[in-house]
């Protein structure tokens, strides 16, 4: 399986210091596009986090894991008219190594 591009270190794995920044967190958003403006315009403020990209479906989730390999994925739990369950199998096959965050408002 090919490294992805820029990873972070594994949690306890120690990087030299060097001139080269340490990799920024790549995130991809999946959520409703106001609710996707507010966590992207949250998340920005990070100087260690990147948002990569953004979709409202399924569909579209899916294509842009395998084109933008996000270390993590940050998804609304009810999207496109389906359970976000049926998108993290698909999700996790194409992209092992994304981890999953589910963001709801229901309690």
């Amino acid at each position: 399986m090919e490294e992805p591009r820029n990873a972070p270190p594994e949690r306890g794995e120690h990087r030299p210091s060097g001139d080269e920044p340490e990799p920024k967190i790549r995130v991809l958003l999946f959520d409703h596009p106001l609710c996707r403006a507010g966590v992207r315009a949250f998340l920005e403020r990070e100087p260690d986090i990147e948002v990569v990209g953004e979709a409202g479906s399924i569909d579209e989730v899916l294509e842009q894991v395998r084109l933008l390999r996000p270390y993590v994925v940050a998804m609304e739990g009810l999207m496109d008219g389906h359970r976000l369950l049926d998108a993290i199998g698909p999700l996790k096959r194409d992209c092992p190594e994304a981890r999953v965050v589910i963001l709801t408002g229901y309690s």
